[in-house]
């Protein structure tokens, strides 16, 4: 590495004038002209992006020869040689583009020096643009199921506002307690320091994935399982003087993939006429007012004729053919709503000058799938501005703000599917035993003053126990009716970054960046919430409130030197990163309401209040040198070197050196292999 340094410091540079390049993008095959195809000068950063009529203009090259990358989406990179810059004189170079079959010419950054062509990579990083994105999902990690080779994105609930989770290439421990098992991810620099499912979709300008090894090395232990490289727009890849306004409505709603059949039939005894159930006396009974209801019985014994006999009638002998009375439901199909999906979204971007930049506004509405679910709300703000100072300086800033809302009470769909189709689960609480004094606290019915001041009973407070039968399942509207639960999401990103290119083949980066989330949530129970035991920390109601502040500060400082002599192009950075994570959280709750409808923690018995807090602060740090040689652009290393520091580990085992070297043969190159390019 040393020697590398010296040999480029070594090499004197001549200042001298400047010239420009200039020149029109076509299709090589229609002569169209292609719009938004990125010209760059190899080995600085002067680049242009060509207008709606494939112009493009290159100001401020140094006079010499240089060579030309042109990129754009969906055609063959082509690059230029030889092309000879002098002093105030302007250089037409034009460009024909073939189509491109494979994306292999595609450009991508992480985990590389500079803007690298995936087709000269020694290790793989899976790309996704806006065009691989024709329906945006709600969060960006959802784009990545089937895009991306040996990730699984999964999603724990159907709830609406959860987080999914992606797996690269499999869990990285087999015991995941304590660790996580998701990649590091990265948005405009900025290392985030709490999940994703924040930020929107539709931002995103393209994604990049580096798994495995190759992950860990560029950034540590925290990369264990791989990095997720997210870049929003910015509007750099407009043409000059183009501004873009977007405005875009999506409506949807969510569908089960398929009908469950469910049983319409119940295997209990019925009277002669199938209108009434028969108790265990052998009374005639309606369903709820059965205090123990009997089972059918049709396969007991040949020739016993009564069978509530005792060993003629049981689980063995009975099976569900009997009809209900009246009207059945399925009970699925009844309240599994799917939910509505709807979101809005506006956004300006434009390039002008040295400056480029993109705002966006969108708030996403998503209605829970069960009836009783809220679901959430959110919306977000982002602002993206860079500005180039001369030649040699070039700006960036980005702020993001999101706030949204959940309702956490989870819909029990498995719950609806152990309810009686002959039981209507709206029907409200009452009590159906004979005698008064034999009804539990939760079947007395809960009485609410209507908006005329007229008492009803509560239009939630329906029947806990619609299966006699089956004391485990109470009634799942019950908890989505009665149970208020949210949480709150406050979350705002800012980054900052400065780039000094002192020399055509020097180049100093800057970069700071901040991530906070303030999350709250709440539970609430309210007095006089019904349970099957009538257990008194239930009945007289309870709460809980939480909140947590989650903070990730970094900062980084880059050198890089590009230089080419003769076939052989070098390119060597340096980096140093220092990482600041913080996070606190306070929580308090307990049960016992003194008196009803009044939701604080004073209001609780305090000899059944607790309060906690957590503290925790976490502090990183790690320094690397990573060079790529390229010669002939076919024979092509990679390597790397990083030194990892977090103060997680005991000061023996503080730091570690992680390393990665790769080698690469462009065999198309070299050998002409009929039918393939």
């Amino acid at each position: 590495m040393l020697a590398a340094l010296a040999l480029f410091l070594g090499t004197g540079v001549l200042l001298a004038q400047t010239g420009s390049i200039e020149g029109t993008v076509r299709n090589a095959q229609t002569a169209s002209p292609i719009s938004g195809t990125r010209v760059s000068v190899r080995g600085t950063e002067l680049a242009a992006t060509s207008n709606q009529n494939g112009y493009y203009r290159i100001d401020g090259v140094p006079v010499g020869t240089h060579d030309l990358q042109a990129v754009t989406l969906g055609f063959n990179a082509v690059t230029v040689t030889n092309a000879v810059v002098t002093a105030n004189r302007s250089l037409t170079v034009n460009i024909e583009m073939l189509p491109a079959v494979i994306n292999l010419d595609a450009v991508v950054v992480t985990g590389v020096i500079g803007e690298t062509q995936r087709a000269k990579l020694a290790f793989t990083v899976d790309q996704i643009k806006t065009a691989d994105l024709p329906v945006p999902q709600v969060d960006p990690i959802s784009a990545l199921q089937g895009k991306v080779s040996g990730a699984i994105v999964m999603r724990g609930s159907g709830q609406p506002g959860t987080a999914p989770t992606i797996l690269l290439r499999g869990p990285t421990s087999i015991n995941a307690s304590g660790r996580s098992q998701e990649p590091l991810y990265v948005v405009d620099g900025v290392i985030l320091g709490s999940s994703i499912v924040d930020l929107d979709a539709l931002d995103i300008e393209n994604i990049e994935v580096i798994k495995g090894a190759a992950a860990a090395s560029l950034y540590g232990s925290r990369a264990a399982s791989g990095v997720v490289q997210i870049t929003t727009r910015r509007g750099s890849t407009l043409a000059a003087e183009e501004i873009r306004f977007t405005a875009r409505a999506e409506y949807g709603s969510n569908q089960l993939p398929r009908k469950m059949p469910l049983a319409k039939k119940h295997q209990f005894l019925m009277n002669s006429t199938g209108t009434k159930f028969i108790d265990n006396f052998g009374e005639e009974c309606d369903w709820l007012a059965c205090p123990n209801v009997v089972l059918a019985g049709q396969g007991a014994g040949l020739g016993l004729a009564d069978p509530t006999v005792d060993g003629t009638a049981n689980e063995w002998t009975t099976y569900m053919n009997q009809t209900w009375p009246g009207t059945t439901w399925d009970q699925v199909d009844r309240f599994f709503e799917g939910g509505n999906f709807g979101q809005y979204y506006v956004s300006a971007e434009g390039r002008t000058g040295g400056t480029n930049f993109h705002a966006s506004y969108s708030n996403l509405r998503e209605e829970g799938i069960m009836t009783g679910q809220e679901g959430q709300w959110r919306n977000n703000f982002r602002v993206n501005v860079d500005q180039r100072l001369g030649d040699a300086f070039k700006i960036g800033a980005s702020a993001f703000y999101s706030r949204g809302k959940v309702d956490n009470v989870g819909g029990s769909l498995f719950g609806l599917t152990r309810m009686p189709a002959g039981a209507d689960l709206l029907a409200l609480n009452t009590c159906y035993e004979p005698n008064p004094d034999d009804c539990g606290l939760w079947q007395e019915p809960r009485m609410i003053m209507d908006e005329n001041g007229n008492e009803i009973q509560d239009p939630k407070d329906v029947y806990l126990n619609p299966d006699p039968f089956n004391q485990e399942s109470p009634n799942p509207l019950y908890e989505l009716f009665n149970i208020e639960s949210y949480g709150y999401r406050g979350r705002f990103q800012s980054s900052a970054n400065v780039r000094w290119r002192p020399l055509d083949w020097l180049s100093f980066d800057g970069n700071v960046s901040y991530d906070r989330l303030d999350y709250k949530s709440q539970y609430y129970r309210f007095k006089g919430y019904k349970s099957f035991t009538d257990a008194t920390s239930t009945i007289l109601g309870g709460m809980t409130r939480n909140h947590a502040l989650t903070e990730a500060f970094n900062w980084s400082l880059d050198a890089t030197l590009s230089r080419r002599f003769g076939d052989l192009a070098t390119r060597t950075q340096f980096r140093y990163l220092a990482e600041y994570d913080d996070y606190e959280s306070t929580n308090a709750g307990g049960s016992r309401f003194t008196v009803g409808e009044v939701p604080v923690i004073d209001n609780l018995d305090p000899d059944f209040v607790t309060a906690g807090s957590y503290v925790q602060a976490v502090r990183a740090d790690g320094y690397f040198g990573i060079t790529n040689l390229e010669y002939k652009e076919r024979y092509i290393v990679d390597a790397l070197v990083r030194n990892d520091g977090s103060s997680l580990f005991g000061p023996d085992a503080r730091r570690h050196w992680y390393y990665r070297l790769a080698g690469a043969w462009r065999l198309s190159e070299d050998l002409r292999i009929p039918g393939f390019d």
